[in-house]
């Protein structure tokens, strides 16, 4: 019933970039809100900047892996990599990083592990019913933000399809309509 425009692009490709994508963002929340749980305080804007540059790159680079390639194994090595990787961005370029006691204490890592293994079971079930998803969200923002066709409109003849809207922009501000006056003759 939905089918998706190959000539556009194809389907592989675009489930590799929402796969990139859905990697790099989730590395990126789950790795600055477990560093702001434990801390307390979100970190300093830039650590959060290079943070999440760093899990976009993280995401661009899954999504540069062939189809063929995205095991659930390596899907799951590629989720906790990037949580890792941006926990230890923040844990360097956080100011607190001299108070930190550990790299990763038992609960943050129980719950990095949850993440990661809820993120890749999430992607596995998911993965196959994207493209069709996307193909109904694309057909419905079409629908919604083509122009109306002017078929529709019923029209008795000699009767505008505009409409007089100098009522309205007077009621919103007083407009005065009058012009000079006439020249006598």
């Amino acid at each position: 019933m939905t089918s998706y425009d190959t000539a556009v692009s194809q389907p592989s490709r675009t489930i590799r970039h929402l796969r990139g994508a859905i990697v790099g963002a989730v590395c990126a929340i789950t790795g600055i809100s477990a560093h702001a749980g434990a801390a307390g305080v979100l970190p300093a804007p830039d650590a959060l900047a290079v943070t999440a540059a760093a899990c976009a790159g993280l995401g661009a680079a899954v999504a540069a892996r062939p189809t063929r390639l995205a095991t659930p194994l390596i899907l799951i090595v590629w989720l906790a990599a990037g949580q890792g990787l941006a926990h230890v961005l923040l844990l360097v370029l956080a100011d607190h990083a001299a108070g930190h006691p550990q790299l990763l204490s038992p609960a943050m890592l129980v719950l990095h592990t949850i993440a990661t293994l809820a993120t890749a079971a999430a992607l596995i079930v998911v993965e196959p019913a994207l493209v069709t998803l996307l193909t109904a969200v694309v057909r419905m923002l079409r629908a919604v933000l083509a122009p109306p066709d002017p078929a529709t409109f019923a029209t008795r003849p000699g009767r505008a399809l505009t409409r007089d809207v100098r009522p309205i922009l007077r009621a919103i501000a007083p407009l005065d309509a009058r012009g000079p006056p006439p020249r006598a003759a």
